[in-house]
């Protein structure tokens, strides 16, 4: 969990928003949503709500050593092992499809990715709230 000084001081906030599936992104006074997947509940729900995390390290090309070397492209590590990434299941954003991951499309991720590292990724926090709905029949 993340200093409660350092979540005012970032000049990058990142809100992961189960509920919603959606991640907003604040920085320099502007404002942006994205459409997410985080975990599919109940054995893959992205832990963490309601706790800021600092990210642990970002990588432009990472290949998951946990799911066959899927790729996970613009990848922002926090929490462990959870990142946030570009996905290739596009067509699932909006709904939760991971393995507790926070996918976005790739040109998002991409988006989110460049902010954090022309910031700094120790300007930035990740923001978790919310309940991750449960799956749709």
């Amino acid at each position: 969990m993340t200093d409660p000084k350092r979540i005012e001081a970032a000049a990058v906030k990142l809100t992961v928003d189960l509920t919603r599936q959606r991640l907003v992104v604040v920085s320099s006074g502007t404002n942006k949503e994205f459409k997410i997947s985080s975990g599919l509940p109940p054995e893959h729900a992205t832990p963490g709500s309601g706790s800021c995390y600092a990210p642990d390290f970002i990588e432009e090309m990472h290949y998951s050593s946990l799911y066959n070397k899927a790729p996970m492209p613009n990848s922002i590590f926090f929490n462990g092992n959870i990142a946030m990434h570009g996905t290739n299941a596009e067509a699932m954003l909006g709904r939760p499809a991971s393995h507790g991951c926070i996918r976005l499309s790739k040109a998002d991720a991409k988006t989110v990715y460049a902010l954090v590292r022309a910031n700094g990724k120790s300007k930035a926090v990740i923001c978790v709230q919310g309940v991750t709905p449960a799956p749709k029949p």
